[in-house]
């Protein structure tokens, strides 16, 4: 089993990015038998207590903080998977603020895991449990942008003001204090999110090698690789990638850089 998580900023487009990745898997693998599970990291928020119910109604509660998340539980689930053990996932109801009495199941060993969330890199137990880690880097103002149509149209339907609120006194300071600091955790960083389709492109064939077991020598990467200088409107992706030790068990290092001077691409085997 491969598993992958995708960190960021609430609304940096962290599902969209993992729906690119199971597009382009699906394109580059010839065996579509490969299983691939998604976890999110919000279905793992704790059962609010009577106190922390009342902070809700108020406004006052924080879903952004640690705290929030049932870290625990998470890892147990990921312990089983990791050992090929099907386990039942739980399920939160973004309406009732708890988790529905029924659970989802996911069958035992899955090809790929791929966890989306906030904190996902935030707690120990569960950052080492990831082949490959990720960290969707999208602006704020954009990030911003979209969770006011996210919260007033499609989940919630609060009142603008209420939105805004929830974003100045908790998701803000949270990504300062909580989420952006676990970036340095990140074997992969992908600015601009979704839109990024070199970035993610090169990370859906590292997974796609890993699970055609067929990875390419150091040597052979390195003497096939491909620098090619492509104009994009004038601005061009500048890409490093950096391999750590054994292709398929260790992660590879990939920082994609919206700036000057080089696309630089990967020959296909």
């Amino acid at each position: 089993m491969f598993s992958v998580c995708i960190a960021g900023g609430a609304s940096s487009g962290k599902k969209k990015v993992c729906d690119l990745i199971i597009r382009r898997l699906k394109d580059g693998l010839v065996d579509h038998s490969s299983k691939v599970a998604i976890i999110k990291m919000e279905d793992f928020y704790r059962e609010l207590t009577a106190e922390e119910r009342k902070l809700l109604e108020t406004g006052e509660y924080n879903f952004d903080h640690p705290d929030a998340i049932d870290f625990e539980l998470l890892a147990s689930k990921l312990d089983l998977l990791s050992r090929g053990v099907p386990c039942q996932l739980p399920k939160w109801d973004y309406q009732q603020h708890k988790r529905l009495t029924g659970s989802v199941e996911l069958s035992s060993n899955p090809d790929v895991v791929i966890v989306v969330g906030t904190l996902v890199l935030y707690n120990k137990q569960v950052r080492d449990f990831f082949n490959l880690k990720v960290f969707v880097d999208v602006d704020s103002d954009i990030r911003l942008a979209r969770q006011v149509v996210r919260d007033t149209e499609e989940r919630y339907q609060k009142p603008l003001e209420a939105v805004l609120g929830n974003y100045l006194n908790f998701v803000k300071p949270s990504f300062e204090d909580f989420i952006l600091p676990t970036k340095k955790y990140a074997n992969v960083v992908i600015p601009r999110g979704a839109d990024n389709h070199v970035a993610i492109g090169l990370l859906a064939t590292h997974i796609v090698d890993i699970l055609k077991e067929t990875p390419l020598s150091e040597e052979k990467w390195f003497g096939e690789c491909i620098v090619s200088a492509l104009k994009v409107s004038s601005t061009f992706y500048h890409i490093t990638r950096e391999r750590i030790g054994n292709w398929r068990n260790d992660a590879l290092q990939c920082s994609v850089v919206w700036s000057n001077p080089f696309l630089v691409s990967f020959p296909s085997k």
